[in-house]
C-alpha cells in the first residue's frame, strides 16, 4: 500500500482496493488540524472528509487513526498544535482553513496536507500556480478575492446610495489581509469609503459594533 493511494481522495482519483487487502496493512494515520472549535467546524469540513474517506474504505477506528487539534479560535496556538500533530507522524493533514494549512506547512516539506476554505493559494504560499501546484500541498480554493468586486457591484446595485463601507476581519488570519485588500480596493472603485476593523474573537465584536457605529 503506498502513501499516494490513501491522498488519492485529494486528487480527485482513487485507486480500487479490495477491503480485505486493506485490513492486511497497517492503518492509515492522519492528523487533523483545524483553527476553530467543535460544532459547525467539525461539520463544515472534518465530517465531509472522513465521509469521503470511508467511501475509498478508510474507516475511523478500522483501519485509520485520527489525530485532532483544535485552536479553539486563537490562531496563535496553530503553530504548538501543528507541532503535536506533526509528533504524531501521519501519513496526511487535513488542516482548513488557511492558518491551520501554514503552521502545519512550516513544520513540514514531507508530509501531504489538505486544505479548505482557502481563497488564494498562490499568494498564501501554498502553491506555485494553480496549474502546476508543486509542493506538498493540495485542495480547494474558494476564490473569494476575485469575486470580492462582483459582492461590492451586487451591494451596490442593491444600496444605491451606499458611499460607506465598514468590514470586520480576523487580523491573525493570514488570508483574510489579502481578502480585506480586495474589498478595499472594489470599494474605492465604486465611490465609497472603507473602514476595516480587527475583530479576531467575539470577545472584540462588541468594541467592533461601537467603532463601526461611531465612524464619522
Amino acid at each position: 500500500m503506498k502513501r499516494r493511494e490513501f491522498i488519492a481522495l485529494a486528487g480527485g482519483a482513487a485507486v480500487p482496493w479490495p477491503i480485505s487487502a486493506r485490513a492486511q496493512t497497517p492503518p492509515k494515520r492522519l492528523g487533523i488540524l483545524q483553527g476553530g472549535r467543535g460544532g459547525d467546524t467539525v461539520s463544515l469540513s472534518e465530517e465531509p472528509f472522513l465521509s469521503e474517506l470511508a467511501k475509498l474504505g478508510y474507516v475511523e477506528g478500522r483501519n485509520l487513526i485520527v489525530e485532532r487539534r483544535y485552536a479553539e479560535g486563537k490562531l496563535k496556538r496553530l503553530p504548538a498544535l501543528a507541532a503535536e500533530i506533526i509528533a504524531f507522524r501521519p501519513d496526511l493533514i487535513f488542516a482548513p482553513p488557511a492558518p491551520a494549512a501554514a503552521a502545519a506547512k512550516a513544520l513540514t516539506t514531507s508530509i501531504p496536507i489538505v486544505f479548505c476554505f482557502v481563497n488564494e493559494p498562490v499568494a498564501l504560499g501554498f502553491a506555485q500556480s494553480l496549474a502546476h501546484p508543486g509542493g506538498n500541498l493540495t485542495g480547494m480554493s474558494n476564490f473569494s478575492v476575485e469575486i470580492a468586486g462582483k459582492r461590492i457591484e451586487l451591494l451596490k446595485e442593491l444600496l444605491p446610495g451606499l458611499t460607506r463601507l465598514a468590514c470586520w476581519y480576523n487580523a491573525e488570519a493570514v488570508n483574510e489581509a489579502i481578502e480585506v485588500s480586495a474589498v478595499q480596493a472594489a470599494a474605492t472603485r465604486f465611490g465609497m469609503q472603507f473602514l476595516p476593523i480587527a475583530a479576531n474573537k467575539p470577545a472584540e465584536y462588541d468594541a467592533a459594533a461601537a467603532a463601526t457605529r461611531d465612524w464619522g
